[in-house]
């Protein structure tokens, strides 16, 4: 029964780096590996054409910052 626990706990924290973006569980956050200051990149990216030359652009922002 142990090894049963500790083989499903390995399992979970094994797939826990590995969820979709979106979906940003509480084990493990995307965000994690990109951090620069406060928040890490990436926390909101979004996809709009910010300079209205046709070309749809990419907004990558965190609490503190917005890039594009």
């Amino acid at each position: 029964m142990k090894i049963l626990i500790i083989i499903i706990l390995f399992i979970r924290l094994f797939f826990a780096e590995y969820v979709n973006a979106q979906s940003q569980n509480h084990i493990y956050y995307f965000n994690h590996h990109w951090r620069t200051i406060g928040v890490g990149y990436g926390y909101n990216i979004e996809k709009a054409d910010m300079n209205r030359d046709g070309k749809d652009d990419i907004i990558v922002g965190n609490y503190n910052d917005t890039y594009l």
